[in-house]
């Protein structure tokens, strides 16, 4: 979808595609304002859309890429991944913005679901996207880190490394998506099974008198076969190490 906005946020141009997209082909879409033509107050996870619009609006530059849920005329809700640009004229001050989305709605509902069962499983579990930034952190391991989700979903820069070893360097879940890295020195007893990896470490972080974690990352794929992420998880087998023969 290819959208202009002049600078009070009314809808000056929207492609054919996106009329048919969102249902608006038989109206005068550059006449409605764009609160009320594709957004609520607020979306599903109760972000104030008027105050983000307006932060869009006046920061442009914080919003070069930004994901939004709008709705459509017949009021099926979707995600949408925008790349802003601003619009200028000759004398280089700000007359809109132009905006392309990609519709990501069967993707955000991959990623709830992942994430509602990643939730609930036992193992201490968190995944990355492509460029390394943290989707997913699951309770497990908000327990054995004490990093809430909301503190670390969307970091990037090792950040899930940090929580787990103070030390922002690769690590394995990092393997699973560049198995050419060497982790000779973190990790024993490990060995790839596909695409996924399987190994030991002895973490001293997370216990200062030292805990053994067994853990297993496995890169993630979509549907044609590009790998996306990686997911990892790990639990704690100090108590099987230190059971007597």
């Amino acid at each position: 979808m290819i959208v202009k906005l002049d600078t009070s946020g009314n809808i000056i141009f929207f492609n054919e595609f996106a009329q048919h997209f969102l249902g608006f082909k038989d109206i005068k879409i550059n006449e409605k304002i764009i609160l009320s033509t594709i957004y609520s107050n607020t979306d599903s996870n109760e972000r104030n859309i008027s105050d983000f619009v307006k932060n869009l609006l006046h920061n442009p530059e914080k919003y070069d890429n930004n994901l939004s849920e709008i709705i459509k005329k017949d009021g099926v809700r979707c995600w949408i991944a925008w790349t802003n640009k601003l619009l200028l004229d000759s004398q280089g001050k700000i007359t809109g913005i132009l905006s392309i989305g990609h519709d990501i709605t069967d993707q955000k509902i991959v990623e709830e679901k992942l994430l509602a069962i990643i939730n609930f499983l036992p193992d201490a579990t968190f995944v990355i996207d492509i460029e390394g930034k943290v989707i997913a952190w699951n309770y497990a391991i908000e327990e054995i880190t004490g990093v809430k989700a909301e503190n670390i979903i969307g970091m990037g820069n090792y950040e899930y490394s940090l929580a787990l070893y103070n030390k922002r360097e690769p690590i394995f879940i990092d393997y699973a998506l560049r198995p050419d890295l060497d982790i000779s020195n973190r990790y024993t007893n490990y060995k790839q099974e596909g695409n996924s990896i399987i190994g030991e470490t002895y973490n001293t972080f997370l216990n200062p008198n030292g805990i053994y974690l067994w853990g297993k990352a496995s890169s993630l794929f979509d549907a044609n076969g590009n790998i996306i992420g990686a997911i990892e998880s790990f639990r704690d087998i100090t108590h099987l190490k230190n059971e007597k023969p």
